[in-house]
């Protein structure tokens, strides 16, 4: 489903975590795991295994048939993998498109939590990958390092593209560990369990109406993430057409301040009907309209302004309010 929706590129190569226990000492485990489509949709849906001998020097390995998945992955990988596979089995069954899974017995565990450096599969790797996490893996993360400050642990998230079976209090780590890298998260959930991580997120949305959206500060009645789109639209056009208004306004003043000291200069000054014309004619319907510019309906990369004292805003009142003051000062005279 992630290489479907891209958010793990199709030619990424992918490591699933899991915390694996043996005795006293629980260890991190990661295993390299690849889906392959088949064009032919008409072969069965098979398991293929490459043994660590084979990593390096590949040949074609024994293929099962998926009703024998179940009993092969309890055999071959840990309980946790393997309660996993099962538990998704009804589904991929039901599945049209033939799709062999590779699974790479190329594990790395760290002992005791002590010895994580240079320890990764994919160390020294000239490929792309992508890390995947349950709930239990990252939790053991994060009992190394709960603030992830470490640079290791920041590469590890920043690689990390899904998390699943996350506990409430796993969502609500994760958030708070991606935020402390400087990121602005947003969470989408549907359930009670979500609540905890709705209202930690920058931008909370519920995607139901049940107790989701008493946390959750934006609320959809569609049960899918596209809503998330239109909410950056719709965010960033609230901001610009902000940041829009205070310019106008700012602008307004200094015309306005600038035309009277014209006219005090020149001994006169405008009427009362001249100023309600200026209020009412000109700067109302300007105002108003500004509040009915609609968002873009491409969402781009750039990221616009998140403070009114930057340089691009304060260049642009300046520079507007310098043209507007030489034109009434030495242009308009000459006209």
């Amino acid at each position: 489903v992630a290489r479907e929706c891209g958010i793990i590129p199709a030619k990424n190569k992918v490591y699933m975590s899991e915390a694996v226990r043996e005795g006293s000492i629980t260890k991190l485990a990661w295993n390299q795991i690849e889906f392959i489509e088949d064009e032919e949709n008409d072969l069965p849906l098979v398991m293929e295994e490459v043994k660590e001998s084979e990593i390096d020097n590949p040949r074609k390995a024994q293929e099962m048939e998926v009703s024998n998945v179940v009993e092969y992955v309890s055999r071959e990988l840990s309980d946790t993998l393997a309660i996993q596979l099962e538990k998704n089995l009804r589904s991929i069954k039901r599945s049209n498109i033939s799709t062999l899974i590779k699974v790479r017995k190329r594990t790395v565990a760290e002992e005791g939590l002590d010895e994580l450096e240079d320890r990764h599969p994919w160390d020294n790797a000239d490929h792309d990958f992508s890390l995947v996490f349950t709930g239990d893996s990252f939790g053991l993360l994060m009992k190394k390092d709960p603030k992830a400050a470490k640079e290791e642990t920041k590469e590890i998230l920043k690689r990390s593209a899904v998390f699943a079976r996350m506990s409430p209090d796993g969502k609500a780590l994760l958030i708070d560990a991606l935020q402390n890298q400087d990121l602005l998260v947003g969470m989408c959930g549907d359930g009670a369990n979500d609540c905890v991580a709705l209202k930690a997120a920058d931008v909370g949305i519920s995607l139901s109406e049940a107790e989701a959206s008493i946390a959750a500060p934006f609320t959809c009645k569609t049960p899918d993430i596209s809503c998330v789109l239109k909410l950056l639209r719709e965010g960033r056009s609230a901001l610009i057409t902000s940041f829009q208004s205070f310019k106008f306004t700012a602008l307004y003043s200094i015309i306005q301040f600038t035309t009277m000291t014209l006219l005090y200069y020149n001994s006169t000054t405008m009427t009362d009907y001249e100023f309600i014309y200026v209020d009412l004619i000109t700067l109302m319907p300007l105002a108003f309209t500004i509040s009915l510019t609609r968002a873009a309906g491409k969402l781009s990369k750039e990221q616009p302004m998140n403070t009114l004292i930057c340089l691009p805003i304060l260049a642009s009142i300046i520079g507007q309010a310098l043209i507007q003051i030489i034109f009434q000062v030495f242009l308009w005279p000459t006209v």
